[in-house]
């Protein structure tokens, strides 16, 4: 071999020519997220590229390693481990690679040799401290001693990792180390500081029964608290961190030379250029006119010949039969909540199914636009026609309605297209044409399923053949481009829904937005049928500038999508001529990237699209911020030069946030189902810690559309028992929480504390049961002889030890629909056998309500009446009719205001007494938990002494972290466990200055508090002075509240603001409209409510993140 050949292969060894460097990146990249994924075998082509271009780097054959590891390939993988040690020196990375080769290998000894070298290499390497300990425990005889060392050296890292602290404390045990054993067990509960009730109680109980040297019962109870511990988030991520659970853990970062030169070149484009692909299948496909990808593997073309679905097959494509019918336009959205994409051309709704795709009629027009404009949980499709606009709302049955003069379009109205966006981010979709007689028109919604014509800054003449939408200037805002007769223009968005001036463009052509180089910045290819298409590169900051690719053809239209699936966008086109063509990306992927698909949840939740379409996705990368909006089945994102973004931020269509920490590079966020609106919380401190007690004036709802139309009425008066295990003195004082914790503004008037002393075995108990009015006055009950009826559900299922305590075992397994709250008709016989001679019987039900929300009961209200539509129906008592059957005897039953709730059920006047059974009946989501009845129950004395409010003080609290117990019963939350970041977009408006609101909650008198999520009102009750109790007496407490609350669910009416403020004697029904003011309100303005708030704190958390 020449010499000088080999001094070129020796310094392409030491350092990759420049000209390489981001094809190394891309191999790099695309290798680490193959890995991920667990394509093996793209991973392994990928870093033997990296071992081809930079020989001399450990990370191609540490990597290719890792692939043999997770392939079972422990031969190979030892031959490239031995190349990776040979290039690391002492990398602790490598050495632990090594640990695992030995391991899967079965030689422990040598295992464990090779992971405390890598601890040696690097003292921070915690999971191969816990690996070394692992197998001195499992696998080494009199490894113990060893393996406790390691534990306390790891935990000297990494002192709150409650995972490894369980295992301390295990080997202790095990060891018969009693002393250590306890003093690794206080540890713990020093780390979990009491923020699980269930917990805090099972580690009492395992702590007692080893001092008391009851290791059976103590092994037990310890067996209860590891269970519990498994399914908290700090157990959970403590294992990930010293347990990743995979095999091998990749290097990712190059060595610090080469790392240096590539961070050199970071701030330069990566080269890219579009290579011309063989489309196999699709080269007799001809009249084309749009083009449209479902997700990656599919491609649905649009032309005189109808619509051709071509699925991706090996290296080509496999084309179906053409959907008949021509179109000039095509939309794919999943229209029908299927979870399966749809296409939509003017003149036909092509719905999927389970042998393809079946037809039905829509209107005609130039083009169609799929937007949840009524933000209802279902996607509806604007027609834009030059004969006439129409939009088309759907009911979710298969039919739909002209809402066309409805929503308030102005007429006539006449446009190309449709661009939907949240243009002036007040939580909508609004609407930007492109008119038929020149221009642009925004339509800004106004919720409530209306639009107004709004003057944004937007041209008003001159011929605009195509428009689209994009964040051009990384400032969580949505910008448009346009093109037409005179070019191809920019325009930034002010933030309010205006724009600024518009830019010209240094090209022209139909606008399609992407981020081609996966630099984190939107770029334009711009299709033009008549001459080059041309690609322009966006520089972040709403600038663009002509991309060096080569030629491009020219296009009736292109769309974006990574037909190869290597990390970057591909192009797919339809050429002047009408026939497809691909264009292959080459050099994006230099740059990471990640792919996020959302998936709407298919019961318990129709809140939001399948799809998630109009959802918004934010992505921080260090310093780089992406906002994008959801319109494909899958969004992509460019992160630069970084490979990992550090958070995902999901806010769903309805307004509901969810995060993801350290995405996947190809990330699927599905919808979880979560609370954004119930009341406020209320906590109580028992003297040691605070309890969650329930939930408040949830009978007081403002703007709530009970029936998708109507506003509910509002009973503001609430009477709450709270029982002496949860609220007693501290020092003389009484202390209560009440919070603001979801999506809601909270309207406080009144709170006032009244002690009930009563005889031991005697319970107070108030009605909370939510029912229209005419409301009931104050009701208190005692209840002193409680009687368990026998309790048989629809199935004939015997419930009643379900039923029988108050034990948090829940009455449910309902069959879930759809939609939130709502469930499949169940019902409930209650056999009251000792009634039968009782004048007076009053029925005990506790129990909890998982609430629908606004937007459920309007896309409920939307389809006609039939057998197949869904109502919800509130629970009514039926008796027997003598017959065999039922009748109803109480219609209107009512339902528990909350969570976990009593409700008192009079039923003297309707129970037959010589059949003394009644049927509850409805398809709401309620759960009970203890049902009760009394029978002609003596009156029992109840003494009561209000006790004074001394101190209330409004303050920002936090967030409490959220467990539900099981899956029958509701969310309870934890009072210490508090997170403080925005979490909900807060309605806009003036809340109540923080301090001192004592002043406000002592009368029920239109001075009231209002206050926001993440907001809290501390109160302190006086019983200094409270009486002595009689011997055999007990003490429980009624809190009597006042007030309202507000959902800030997209169609609750003034559901944005904190305006209007209610007041007592309002027309509820006419909640949003003027009326007249009383005069305490002009005063509570002036004087209290001085504290401005907004969504701007939530909009921008993860642009500003980090700053």
């Amino acid at each position: 071999m020449p010499a000088g050949f080999l001094l070129v292969l020796f310094l392409r060894a030491i350092a990759p020519p420049e000209t390489d460097l981001p094809r190394l990146e891309s191999a790099k990249n695309v290798g680490l997220a193959a890995l991920e994924e667990g394509n093996l075998d793209e991973a392994r082509r990928r870093f033997e590229t990296v071992r081809e271009l930079a020989a001399s780097e450990p990370l191609g054959w540490a990597d290719g390693a890792v692939v043999a590891l997770r392939a079972k390939d422990l031969a190979r993988a030892k031959a490239l481990l031995v190349e990776a040690l040979s290039r690391s020196g002492n990398d602790a990375r490598v050495l632990a690679l090594e640990g695992v080769r030995r391991e899967l290998a079965g030689d422990a000894a040598t295992a464990i040799e090779a992971y405390e070298k890598a601890v040696a290499a690097d003292p921070s390497d915690l999971p191969s401290r816990w690996a070394a300990a692992r197998l001195l425990t499992e696998k080494v005889p009199g490894g113990a001693p060893r393996a406790l060392s390691a534990l306390e050296k790891a935990l000297e890292r990494a002192p709150a990792n409650v995972f490894l602290l369980a295992r301390l404390a295990e080997g202790f045990r095990a060891a018969g180390d009693s002393a250590k054993a306890l003093e690794s067990h206080d540890r713990i509960v020093r780390v979990l500081d009491g923020k699980d009730p269930r917990l805090e109680k099972s580690l009492a109980e395992a702590r007692q029964a080893s001092i008391a040297g009851d290791s059976r019962t103590a092994a037990l109870k310890y067996r209860i608290v590891e269970n519990l511990l498994k399914v908290t988030p700090r157990y959970q991520q403590a294992r990930r961190d010293v347990e990743p659970g995979v095999v091998g853990i990749p290097l990712e970062d190059w060595s610090p030379t080469l790392a240096a030169k590539i961070r050199a070149r970071a701030g330069q484009p990566v080269p890219l250029s579009f290579a011309a692909i063989p489309g196999g299948g699709l080269e007799n496909l001809r009249a084309l006119t749009t083009v449209r990808a479902i997700g990656g593997d599919r491609l649905a073309f649009a032309g005189r010949a109808g619509i051709v679905v071509a699925a991706r097959s090996g290296r080509g494509y496999d084309v179906r039969p053409a959907l008949p019918g021509a179109a000039a336009s095509l939309e794919v959205a999943d229209v029908t909540n299927s979870g399966k994409i749809d296409l939509v051309t003017p003149g036909a709704l092509w719905v999927a199914d389970a042998t393809g795709w079946r037809k039905t009629e829509a209107p005609g027009a130039d083009s169609v636009t799929a937007i949840d404009f009524d933000n209802d949980g279902d996607l509806d499709l604007y027609f834009s026609s030059s004969s006439g606009d129409r939009l088309m709302r759907n009911n979710l049955d298969g039919t739909w309605t002209d809402v066309t003069l409805a929503a308030g379009l102005p007429q006539p109205l006449a446009s190309r297209r449709a661009v939907v966006g949240d243009f002036d981010r007040d939580g909508d979709p609004d609407i930007v044409l492109v008119l038929a007689g020149g221009g642009l028109l925004l339509l800004d919604n106004l919720r409530g399923g209306r639009f107004a014509v709004k003057r944004a800054g937007l041209p008003a003449n001159g011929e605009i053949s195509s428009a689209a939408e994009g964040d051009f200037d990384s400032d969580g805002r949505l910008d448009l481009v346009w093109s037409g007769r005179d070019g191809a223009f920019v325009a930034r968005n002010r933030g309010d829904g205006t724009f600024e001036p518009a830019k010209a463009l240094p090209a022209a052509g139909a606008p399609v937005v992407a981020d081609f180089d996966n630099d984190g910045f939107l770029d334009l290819f711009l299709a033009s049928p008549k001459e080059s298409s041309t690609l322009l590169r966006g520089d972040g900051s709403g600038g663009f500038a002509r991309a060096n690719v080569g030629t491009l053809p020219a296009a009736l239209d292109a769309e974006p999508a990574d037909l190869d699936g290597d990390g970057d966008l591909d192009v797919v086109l339809v050429t002047a001529a009408g026939e497809p063509a691909l264009l292959e990306n080459r050099g994006g992927n230099a740059n990471g990237w990640i792919d996020v698909a959302l998936e709407g949840l298919p019961t318990g939740s129709g809140k939001v699209n399948r799809a998630g379409f109009g959802s918004e996705i934010e992505v921080k990368a260090q310093q780089l911020y992406v906002y994008r909006v959801v319109s494909r089945p899958v969004t992509h994102v460019g992160l630069g030069s970084r490979r990992k973004a550090e958070v995902l931020r999901v806010v769903w269509s309805n307004g509901i946030p969810q995060n993801d920490l350290s995405p996947r590079t190809r990330a699927t966020v599905k919808e979880v189902q979560q609370l954004k609106g119930s009341c406020p919380f209320l906590y109580a401190f028992d003297g040691r810690e605070w309890r969650f007690v329930t939930d408040v004036l949830g009978a007081s709802p403002l703007g709530l559309l009970y029936d998708g139309v109507h506003q509910a009425p509002a009973d503001t008066r609430e009477w709450l028992i709270v029982r002496g295990a949860e609220l007693a003195p501290a020092k003389g004082r009484l202390l209560l929480d009440l919070t603001e914790e979801l999506w809601e503004a909270a309207y406080l008037d009144r709170a006032e504390l009244v002690a009930l002393d009563h005889p031991r075995g005697v319970a107070p108990v108030s009605s909370e049961a939510m029912v229209p009015p005419p409301f009931s006055p104050e009701g208190l009950f005692t209840v002193s002889r409680p009687l368990v009826p026998r309790a048989v559900d629809g199935a004939g299922r015997d419930r009643t030890q379900e039923i029988a305590r108050e034990d948090g075992v829940y009455l449910g397994g309902f069959q879930p629909t759809r939609y939130q709250g709502i469930v499949a008709p169940h019902d409930l016989v209650l056999d009251l056998a000792k009634a039968r001679g009782a004048r007076r019987v009053i029925l005990y039900l506790t129990g909890w309500i998982f609430y629908s929300d606004t937007s459920i009961q309007v896309s409920l209200s939307q389809p006609a009446p039939g057998p197949n539509a869904v109502r919800p129906a509130s629970p009514v008592l039926e008796v027997p009719d003598g017959r065999g059957g039922w009748r109803v005897a109480l219609p209107v039953m009512g339902f528990p205001a909350g969570k976990t709730k009593t409700m008192a059920v009079d039923v003297s006047a309707v129970l037959l007494r010589s059949d003394p059974r009644v049927r509850i009946r409805t398809n709401l989501a309620i759960y009970w938990d203890r049902i009760a009845y009394t029978a002609d129950d003596p009156a029992a004395e109840v003494r009561k002494t209000p006790v004074p409010l001394s101190s209330a003080r409004l303050s920002f609290r936090g967030f409490s972290r959220r467990v539900r117990e099981s899956a029958d019963g509701p969310h309870v939350f934890l009072h210490d466990d508090v997170e403080s970041s925005a979490r909900w977009a807060d309605p806009a408006g003036l809340y109540t200055r923080y301090g001192d609101v004592r002043e406000l909650l002592t009368a029920a008198d239109d001075r009231y508090v209002v206050f926001k999520g993440g907001d809290s009102i501390r109160l302190e009750y006086d019983a200094s002075r409270l009486p002595a109790l009689p011997a055999g007496w007990e003490r429980d407490w009624l809190l009597v509240l006042d007030g309202w609350e507000k959902d800030c669910d997209k169609n609750t009416v003034a559901g944005q603001t904190v305006e209007p403020l209610p007041f007592h004697g309002q027309d509820d029904s006419r909640y949003g409209e003027r009326q007249q003011e009383p005069a305490a309100l002009p005063e509570l303005r002036a004087r209290w409510l001085t504290r401005r708030e907004g969504p701007e704190k939530f909009r921008d958390w993860v642009r500003t993140a980090g700053r």
